[in-house]
């Protein structure tokens, strides 16, 4: 469940805790225990591993690992149903394509020495990211 406390201020979550997307920005940017301090998040700074984001960006009609340098990723049509495989004791972040059930981009090797966090982006203001179990089932 997303939590709207530690949601950033532009994001519009649902009652539910299962929806967000894009909108006006509706809260003030308040501190909270609950909100994560270790990695970077104002200004510029390139999303990647070193600094504790393990991400994938749909851009351009391209899927990009953001990695330094970014990972381009070739796909055959656009993904609308992304899993995420968390093993911290193995130290790997796996993306998949959750209608196929295929490995997208797998980063491995890793040492979680915090807590993970979700962070999620949506570009588009009029169509939700649903968060989805994998019995959940949503029409396409």
């Amino acid at each position: 469940m997303l939590n709207p406390v530690t949601a950033y201020p532009f994001l519009i979550v649902s009652d539910d805790g299962k929806q967000v997307k894009r909108g006006e920005k509706t809260k003030l940017n308040i501190s909270s225990p609950q909100r994560y301090d270790s990695a970077p998040r104002k200004g510029l700074f390139d999303m990647s591993p070193r600094i504790g984001y393990y991400a994938i960006w749909w851009s351009a009609n391209q899927l990009r690992v953001l990695t330094s340098p970014l990972t381009k990723v070739k796909i055959s049509s656009r993904l609308r149903r992304v899993g995420i495989y968390v093993d911290c004791e193995e130290g790997q972040v796996v993306f998949y394509n959750a209608k196929a059930g295929s490995a997208v981009y797998a980063f491995s090797g890793e040492e979680f020495s915090e807590k993970m966090l979700p962070l999620f982006g949506t570009g588009d203001k009029d169509v939700p990211l649903v968060l989805v179990t994998p019995e959940t089932n949503i029409p396409e």
